[in-house]
C-alpha cells in the first residue's frame, strides 16, 4: 500500500518579480501563490495560428493564483486582496512584463504556481 509522504502547502513563501514598470516604486512585486495544476487551467492558451492568446481565461487563472501581494495605496496602506478588489488591483500589473523571464505577470504567475517545488512542505 502506498502511503503519502509529502503534502502540498496552500500558499507559497513570498516571491518577488521584478517588474520592468512604472506603475509601482520600487518595481518590484512580492506576491505567495496558491498551487494550481492541470486541472485548473485553460484547455489551451494557444490560438489556432500557433500564437498565443491571452484572453480571460489566462486573466482568470492569474487573479485565482495570486493569494497575497505586498502593496500599499496611494496612502501608504496595504492593500488587502479581496474577491472585490482583487481585478481592480492586479490587472494592470499582470500585463507588466517580468525581467529576466521575456513574457508578462500574468503567465509567469500562472507558470510559477504550477511548480510543485514551490509548495512542498519540507
Amino acid at each position: 500500500m502506498s502511503r503519502i509522504v509529502k503534502r502540498l502547502e496552500q500558499l507559497s513563501a513570498w516571491i518577488e518579480y521584478t517588474l520592468i514598470t512604472t506603475l509601482i516604486d520600487p518595481p518590484v512585486l512580492r506576491v505567495r501563490l496558491r498551487p494550481t495544476d492541470a486541472f485548473d487551467v485553460a484547455d489551451s492558451l494557444v490560438g489556432v495560428s500557433g500564437i498565443p492568446v491571452y484572453g480571460r481565461a489566462l486573466l482568470t487563472q492569474a487573479l485565482n493564483a495570486i493569494a497575497e501581494v505586498d502593496l500599499v495605496d496611494l496612502e501608504g496602506k496595504p492593500i488587502v486582496l479581496s474577491a472585490e478588489n482583487r481585478e481592480a488591483v492586479l490587472r494592470d500589473l499582470l500585463t507588466e512584463n517580468v525581467d529576466g523571464r521575456g513574457t508578462m505577470l500574468g503567465i509567469v504567475v500562472v507558470e510559477d504556481s504550477k511548480k510543485r517545488e514551490l509548495f512542498l512542505k519540507n
